[in-house]
């Protein structure tokens, strides 16, 4: 605790003397409001899913939008049931993800089940991976995904009312209504979604492939927001935020077996408030937010009930300066305290987690060279970790055609409260994990008529002391520390957009090659090595048409890599209309067929996935 206190002193005193200078000293850039976000460095390596694509699919839940939309991979147990995201060949729990900056994942175990959010509750969503996570505070050896709610000061109404009617009983209505002048922004959200879920599917056993229609498998969600933001000074601005999760779910048993009654019920209520300052010499940004998570099982043939509890605290202070004119700095300190408790618990658990990170970022060759450098201090309840240091750098060699770009780090990653304590297959004396993660690619854009982005990358993550969980010969899954794993891949991708004949087109593929080996020379399982997809779309006057193929590959679901999931292509076909009515008004249809081909797969084993399925979207918008 000395020691925390101590390096929180010095923390202080640096700030303070950068930022206190006066002017004759350091001529110091002025900040504005914008530059006020949760990023890293353009040198590492980063995604975004802006407003207008999340507003298109405010229906559609983050798993399957991520999915589509970028290069995770998605582990998902069927339509409504748990989807959490793995990136680079890691982990669920390698995956960390914030909400307005304050982490929402689980502490009991690292996760957070992506179906709870969808496209409505979001203004911007950015993909940090690997290192790139490491300035979100703690990080993920895979990376990060930072959500926000944006607020804008100018005189604006919005509204729009969304419904969707689809196969298998699904139906889905939201509401959102937006308001602000330059004093006061407001936003409010409600999203409701219910489906029968009752989807015929095929049996991949041989030798009979039998036909079977998905029983208790049905499901409702709910997601209701509100943002408030007050403009109290020329340069700041104070956010509260709130945003409450509900999911009720039958949970259905393995594939073509007889199955008990299970129901569960999540509920997530997350409370954030934001707070930053701007002035001439620095931005001050600090957060505070609480999450409250309820999660209750019962299984009526084993007449089992139980609830799990977790209550999450999280603060921040984070400051930008110029220390002169070609230094940009970020000091930031984070405290994180969780608390939960679990029936195999046998009583209530918590963890500190703590991290203090100083990040500068400057450039050479006449700002053609930049550079970034990250030190973080973490500490996890009685231990502590000095000193974690992040580089990244990049260099335009051909303009803005070729981009090179460098990143490495070290990480080191705490056991959760699963981990350690729960009852049958924790262990209290579980290690941390730590590893080395490098990143190594090019990326570039240009065009005019065509217009075209590529990003091509390499990446490794040396990783000693990997938490596992795997299912022993008697069923039960254990945690246990790999003494070695390595993981490595490839990442390309490639955009292109042009107009032609009045029709405006874009076309976008992407390929992903991960290998993820343990010290007995094994592939991870359910990590598959190769994914490939790619998507074409065009628009003609209010019309669009859009085609999503893509192809995942086999998954081993063991950790002898004796058994396996097979490999399945996928399609979907999108056609919609949108038209605006007199000023301020517009109206829009969308009808889609989702696995066009019919094609029977299973992510997981024993969990099936619906084969070909419609629905019907309506929008109307108050501009």
């Amino acid at each position: 605790m000395r020691r925390t206190i101590g390096i929180g002193l010095v923390f202080l005193s640096l700030v303070f003397h950068a930022t206190g200078q006066n002017d004759t000293t350091l001529e110091l850039r002025v900040f504005s409001l914008s530059d006020i976000r949760i990023t890293p460095d353009e040198s590492y390596k980063k995604s975004t899913l802006d407003s207008q694509l999340l507003a298109s699919n405010a229906l559609v839940d983050l798993g399957e939008l991520l999915r589509r939309e970028s290069e995770l991979f998605i582990r998902d147990q069927g339509p409504g049931m748990l989807s959490t995201a793995s990136m680079r060949g890691t982990g669920a729990g390698h995956t960390k993800l914030y909400f307005n900056g304050v982490p929402i994942h689980s502490g009991m175990n690292g996760t957070f089940d992506l179906t709870l959010l969808s496209g409505l509750l979001v203004d911007d969503l950015e993909v940090h991976y690997g290192a790139s996570s490491m300035i979100d505070g703690d990080g993920g050896l895979g990376g990060s995904l930072q959500l926000k709610q944006k607020a804008t000061f100018e005189p604006h109404f919005y509204a729009t009312v969304l419904g969707q009617i689809g196969s298998f009983k699904s139906h889905n209505e939201a509401l959102r209504v937006d308001w602000s002048d330059s004093l006061i922004s407001s936003s409010t959200r409600v999203l409701y979604q219910y489906s029968g879920n009752d989807f015929p599917y095929i049996d991949p056993t041989p030798p009979e492939y039998q036909e079977y229609v998905r029983e208790q498998a049905q499901f409702s969600r709910g997601g209701f927001s509100h943002l408030l933001a007050l403009k109290t000074g020329k340069q700041s601005v104070l956010k509260p935020t709130f945003i409450y999760l509900s999911a009720d779910r039958d949970l259905p048993g393995p594939a073509a077996a007889a199955h008990p009654v299970e129901k569960q019920d999540a509920r997530i209520a997350v409370g954030t408030v934001e707070w930053n300052k701007t002035t001439s010499k620095a931005s001050w940004y600090a957060i505070g937010g609480f999450k409250h998570h309820v999660l209750q099982y019962e299984n009526q043939g084993a007449d089992v009930h139980s609830k799990n509890e977790e209550n999450h605290a999280n603060g921040q202070f984070r400051v930008h300066y110029y220390l002169g004119q070609k230094v940009k700095m970020e000091s930031s300190i984070i405290g994180d305290y969780a608390q939960a408790f679990n029936p195999e618990y046998g009583q209530w658990k918590s963890q500190w987690r703590g991290q203090m990170i100083h990040r500068g970022t400057w450039s050479w060759a006449n700002k053609k060279w930049f550079n970034s450098l990250l030190i973080k201090t973490q500490w996890v309840d009685d231990r502590v970790y000095p000193v974690l240091p992040s580089y990244a750098t990049r260099y335009p060699l051909w303009k803005k055609w070729m981009v090179a770009r460098l990143t490495a780090s070290y990480h080191v990653a705490a056991p959760t409260l699963n981990d350690r304590y729960w009852g049958v297959g924790g262990n209290p004396d579980v290690k941390d994990e730590r590893g080395y993660t490098m990143d190594a690619g090019i990326r570039g854009q240009s065009g005019k008529k065509w217009k075209w982005n590529y990003d091509i990358g390499y990446y490794l993550n040396q990783v000693d002391d990997w938490i596992l969980w795997v299912p022993g010969s008697d069923g039960i899954w254990r945690v246990t520390n790999r003494d070695h794993v390595l993981a490595q891949g490839i990442e390309a991708n490639l955009g292109i957009k042009t107009e032609w004949n009045g029709i405006q087109w874009s076309a976008r593929t992407m390929y992903n090659y991960q290998y993820t080996e343990t010290d007995e020379g094994r592939q991870l399982i359910y990590t598959p090595q190769h994914r490939a997809r790619i998507n074409v779309e065009g628009q003609w006057k209010s019309w669009y048409l859009s085609y999503d193929h893509s192809y995942t590959g086999t998954r081993y679901i063991n950790p002898e890599n004796s058994a396996w999931m097979p490999d399945y292509f996928l399609a979907d076909l999108r056609l919609g209309w949108r038209k605006r009515v007199y000023t301020r008004h517009r109206i829009g249809l969308e009808a889609g067929v989702l696995n066009l081909f019919d094609e029977p797969y299973q992510n997981l084993a024993n969990r099936p996935m619906p084969g070909r399925n419609f629905f019907l979207k309506m929008r109307y918008e108050w501009l």
